[in-house]
């Protein structure tokens, strides 16, 4: 792909992201129950996107020990 090719696409979904996100923030602030409780919904975003690499963590120092303790 040529670099030419490549900031065409790059600017494009940079665009479509930003648009995305404007659109879907001024719709759902209008909704009150999303505009009462945002506090609430961003710590469960946060919450939702933290757990797996927290669990992939614990998982791989499990697995270092159980090597560890056999070899």
């Amino acid at each position: 792909m040529s670099r030419g090719s490549f900031a065409l696409f790059n600017l494009a979904g940079a665009a479509a992201w930003v648009s995305l996100f404007l659109g879907a923030g001024y719709f759902l602030g209008t909704i009150p129950f999303v505009a009462n409780n945002l506090e609430y919904i961003v710590i469960g975003i946060i919450s939702f996107t933290i757990v797996p690499a927290t669990w992939e963590a614990v998982r791989s120092r499990r697995a270092r020990r159980h090597k560890a303790e056999e070899g």
